[in-house]
């Protein structure tokens, strides 16, 4: 069947042409199938900031106060080898903030992890309703046969999944777009932390050294 049969069938079963052809087009491109390509944007958001000097266990405590107001979710701080992580856990998503020492700098990481099954359940679900559905409309409501029925089911499924995608990719852009801004603001808190010591040693409020998927 060509894209134009599909879309064909896709207009007799209320379904806007050009989402037909973005989904051929999505599956038009060899390089970005896989796993990744299919899932959309990576699960983890990672921040990284460095504050160019040393801060004090109280300093920390101070920042893992603020962390603990920003962040809508319980969580623990443990310490170890001279880093302080703050840690929440969830069904779906893990958060942590992660402050470390180091000889003339403080390493802030702001992580969000989201389940592996949350792609897939966000896209999988509804493509899986949509195929069905599709299936059952081209087998008993529009009476046009095993073959009409298929391609409903692959335009349905096809179309189900890339509003799926949609709904996955805007949920980890909230996530990168907090994980940044908490970054941010860390970086710029324990800038004026470190400025109100006074002297030479007062840092620009945090550089951004790194950003993770």
């Amino acid at each position: 069947l060509t894209v134009s049969q599909l879309q064909e069938i896709a207009v007799e079963a209320g379904i806007p042409p050009e989402l037909v052809a973005r989904a051929a087009a999505e599956l038009d491109r060899p390089a970005r199938l896989g796993v990744g390509a299919l899932l959309g944007p990576p699960t983890v958001k990672r921040e990284t900031r460095s504050v160019p000097t040393r801060l004090s266990r109280d300093e920390l405590a101070q920042l893992m106060r603020l962390v603990d107001q920003r962040v809508p979710a319980q969580g623990t701080v443990t310490e170890a080898l001279g880093a302080v992580r703050w840690a929440a856990g969830g069904r779906f998503l893990d958060r942590q903030v992660v402050m470390e020492p180091r000889e003339a700098e403080t390493l802030v990481r702001v992580e969000e992890r989201w389940g592996t099954r949350v792609p897939g359940l966000l896209q999988g679900v509804p493509a899986a309703y949509g195929a069905t559905f599709g299936l059952i409309a081209g087998l008993e409501w529009m009476d046009a046969g095993v073959a009409a029925g298929l391609v409903g089911a692959l335009v349905l499924g096809l179309t189900a999944w890339m509003l799926g995608r949609l709904v996955w990719s805007a949920v980890a852009d909230r996530s990168g777009a907090r994980t940044h801004a908490l970054a941010e603001e860390l970086a710029e808190v324990a800038g004026g932390i470190a400025g109100d010591r006074g002297g030479d040693d007062a840092p620009d409020p945090g550089s951004a050294i790194g950003q993770g998927p």
